[in-house]
């Protein structure tokens, strides 16, 4: 009885690793493929199948990309509409969640389910109008229009993330701060954001992320001025034939940013996560 208890869990442990394993792999495979494109000439992409020589790998894409006007700008105006929307969006995010998570009032529920509703709707459906409302502004292919609109899009979510770690955080800290002689602004910037830190930080590593990898916005909002990276990269197809070699360098150098952020502050970012997600 004990045996077959223990062959069943090591059946059921040997299972669980062969799907990890297999998860993996379909998760790392095309990125590897993606850095091995990016190293080979394009004859050997072009052949029918594509051949990998090792012996051709080499960087040529690369030195061409930063020889490149186009993808130096490219990368300028993504690495400045990605940053300072997420600080922008992080500022009010963390203000409207912290009221949210600490003030009562008639009709809250409905007002979150509104301010969520502008993550839930698709995107498209409301670029059209927002490219005309930023048309008769004159905000069409300009940062402060493309940061507006990134924060608009990006605020509703970090709302709802932020307001998890405020709820988590007790009310007698606050209170305690409110007795010691703090001002309400005073106890939320010096007790309440410091002790949801970690959140803050999930928060504008995931926006970041978000708004770093953004298509549809640019794609709509942009002319030639404000080009964004994935912008950048999905010229690269052509009429006729397509620069796969290009393509996936671009792809390499503007997911580096963020693979890098994930990987220097995953253990904040998971922890950060999983705390606004249980509530004790």
């Amino acid at each position: 009885m004990v045996s077959n208890y223990r062959l069943r869990r090591r059946l059921g442990r040997v299972a669980l690793y062969i799907c990890v394993i297999l998860m993996g792999f379909f998760t790392v495979a095309p990125m590897v493929w993606i850095v091995i494109t990016s190293l080979q000439p394009y004859g050997n992409l072009a052949s029918a199948p594509p051949r990998v020589v090792p012996k051709d790998f080499n960087l040529s894409l690369y030195r061409e990309l930063f020889r490149d006007s186009g993808f130096l700008q490219s990368l300028k105006n993504t690495a400045i509409i990605t940053t300072v929307s997420t600080v922008v969006t992080v500022i009010f995010g963390t203000l409207a969640a912290y009221a949210a998570a600490s003030y009562s009032y008639r009709g809250k529920n409905i007002v979150l389910f509104a301010v969520l509703s502008l993550q839930i709707a698709p995107a498209i459906v409301l670029l059209i109008p927002i490219f005309m409302l930023l048309r008769r502004f004159s905000l069409i292919d300009t940062y402060p229009g493309l940061i507006l609109i990134f924060t608009l899009f990006m605020t509703p979510l970090a709302i709802w993330m932020l307001r998890g770690f405020f709820q988590e955080i007790p009310r007698e800290i606050e209170e305690a701060a409110r007795i010691d002689g703090c001002t309400r602004l005073e106890a939320f910037r010096y007790v309440m954001v410091p002790l949801a830190s970690s959140g803050l930080l999930a928060t504008f590593i995931f926006c970041f992320i978000s708004a770093w990898n953004e298509l549809m916005i640019p794609l709509v909002l942009s002319l030639t001025k404000t080009t964004s990276l994935t912008m950048y990269a999905s010229a690269f197809g052509g009429l006729y034939e397509v620069n796969y070699g290009g393509a996936a360098a671009v792809s390499v150098l503007s997911s580096l940013p963020t693979v890098v952020l994930a990987l220097v502050f995953r253990r904040y970012l998971v922890r950060g996560l999983l705390e606004g997600a249980v509530k004790k």
